[in-house]
């Protein structure tokens, strides 16, 4: 397995330890899902396991990052993000939730306050099923 580094210039201590999860809980359930072994260390984010594997961890984490960070610089409250359900359940785990099966059009929500993201409903379809009925 080869090591790979993705690098957060702008990543805190608090903001690596709430990606981690209590005990790296969130890490171990990542690592299980990706096939491969991810560990934070001085602002960095090492991969060890195949490139399929390093894209997949690198992208997830990069993407959830900037995104909060710029809707933070941009004075945003609510930002929607629209993804498929394998990166939404790559980074779920993260977030100390349990991936789950993803319907089309379902919705989850992350949380952002003060550096650390926390998991709120996940795979909500409230929105659909109400759509539905309005046919």
């Amino acid at each position: 397995m080869e090591l790979h580094t993705i690098e957060f210039h702008d990543m805190t201590a608090a903001q690596a330890m709430s990606l981690s999860g209590p005990q790296d809980r969130n890490l171990r359930q990542m690592n299980e899902m990706l096939g491969c072994e991810i560990t934070f260390r001085d602002g960095k984010v090492y991969v060890k396991g195949d490139e399929a594997s390093f894209q997949c961890a690198k992208l997830a984490l990069a993407a959830l990052n900037e995104i909060a960070e710029t809707a933070i610089a941009n004075g945003e409250k609510n930002v929607l993000v629209v993804s498929s359900g394998g990166i939404i359940n790559t980074i779920i785990p993260l977030l100390g939730g349990e991936g789950a099966e993803l319907k089309n059009a379902s919705v989850t929500m992350l949380y952002y306050n003060n550096g650390e993201f926390t998991l709120g409903v996940v795979g909500d379809m409230s929105y659909a099923d109400r759509g539905a009925e309005l046919r």
